[in-house]
């Protein structure tokens, strides 16, 4: 890994823990793309166009890397990212992406980072993909196990090519290469009301797992979120692959995650996990429950309403075979966990009590709803400590100290 020289004086520091960390895995994310290259924050313009970002917020805030090698392309990047939720959020970018357009963001952003040496490296091999010169962008996300580069590809006029995401270790190119069957599969079933990227190019390129999707019109206008229009997307969804009801410990979803939970290595949470299951196994082995698809992490910050329905994308996690109902689930967990920021522990409690009337538009039963909760959490506390989240850094990631204890006690409670 190479470190970020920041060169000038007066240059602001990045004092803060979560700032060191971004910037670390700039450097070492930029040394995987171009192969051979250093990496520099400065105040001053640096080598060529195409290796030549501004840093948005800046050195002490780092959280988006902007191409400078065209005007029209920075204003793409920054309107491109990410979901503005709120008016003042809308506002700022649209202010931002004027300024840069008209190339005035060069007196607003005053960092940038200047990638020298080393080979053409993935944009050049982007290129010949695409049959046009490419211009990245790249967010800065903060410390978690399955963090990985999401690439904006940008034409130098402007038009926005797709974006790449590149798995760098084990866990991201499994992920990858998940999210890209995932696309291909889904795109032949019959998805009514859902718009979702089309897997253009798969691969590996050096030792990276490669996927480029196309864009989704999320630039344009947006609707309102009918009320059922999620519901009935999830469903949709869920109904991919779908069969049962069956036992759920007769089934391949629950083979699979004992497999996993043995597998998990030595400590707390895997301690704790195992009695899980079995306690788990003790109440619910005559329940059964139908089988179906899952979009593996649907949030807020993962889809947008648009005129021609309902647009989501990451499907890294998608998965088949698992109990109905854990997309709304997951929904509601992250809603409260990410957007509401309430109480971990509490937020776990209200997921299981209100389980049965979140799962009543997919008619999974009272008794149903809660088992499937209860297998849904078991099933992220196995995906949070095998993907080792916590040891990341992850706000959540240690999963012993908010959701195992809590989610014992229900499985505990539970009776026939």
């Amino acid at each position: 890994m190479r470190p970020v020289a920041v060169t000038p004086t007066g240059l602001p520091s990045a004092r803060s823990g979560d700032a060191q960390d971004r910037l670390a895995y700039l450097s070492n994310v930029a040394a995987r793309l171009w192969p051979g290259s250093t990496t520099a924050v400065r105040r001053t313009r640096t080598g060529a166009p195409s290796r030549d970002f501004l840093l948005l917020r800046n050195a002490a805030t780092p959280r988006l890397l902007i191409p400078t090698g065209s005007r029209r392309a920075a204003a793409a990047a920054v309107r491109g990212y990410g979901e503005q939720s709120t008016r003042r959020d809308r506002a700022t970018t649209r202010l931002l992406s004027a300024a840069l357009r008209t190339g005035a963001a060069q007196y607003l952003v005053r960092d940038r980072v200047a990638v020298t040496g080393g080979t053409a490296g993935l944009p050049g091999h982007l290129a010949g993909l695409l049959g046009s010169e490419v211009l990245i962008s790249l967010h800065l996300g903060p410390p978690r196990a399955n963090r990985k580069p999401v690439l904006q590809l940008l034409a130098p006029d402007g038009r926005q090519l797709g974006f790449a995401k590149v798995g760098l270790d084990e866990l991201t190119r499994r992920l990858v290469a998940t999210e890209a069957a995932a696309l291909r599969r889904l795109a032949s079933a019959g998805l009514h009301g859902l718009v979702i990227p089309r897997a253009v190019h798969s691969g590996q390129w050096n030792d990276l797992e490669l996927l480029i999707q196309s864009p989704l019109p999320i630039q344009g206008r947006r609707t309102r979120l009918e009320g059922g229009a999620l519901d009935a997307a999830m469903s949709a969804v869920a109904d991919v692959g779908q069969v049962g009801p069956i036992r759920v410990v007769d089934s391949d979803f629950w083979s699979a995650l004992c497999a996993r939970v043995a597998r998990l290595p030595d400590g707390p949470a895997a301690a704790r996990l195992a009695a899980i299951v079995a306690d788990l196994y003790g109440v619910a082995s005559e329940d059964a429950l139908r089988m179906g698809s899952w979009h593996g992490d649907w949030t807020p910050w993962n889809m947008a309403a648009l005129p021609a329905g309902l647009a989501v994308w990451d499907w890294e996690r998608f998965a088949t075979g698992v109990p109905i109902g854990f997309d709304p689930l997951h929904f509601a967990l992250q809603s409260e966990l990410v957007v509401s920021r309430r109480d971990p522990a509490d937020a776990v409690v209200s997921l299981v009590d209100g389980a049965p009337a979140r799962l009543r538009c997919l008619d999974v039963d009272h008794r149903a709803a809660t088992v499937t909760a209860l297998c849904y959490l078991t099933e992220i506390a196995t995906r949070y400590t095998e993907d080792g989240q916590a040891d990341a850094g992850a706000r959540l990631g240690r999963v012993v100290d908010w959701l195992l204890p809590v989610l014992s006690a229900r499985v505990e409670g539970l009776t026939r």
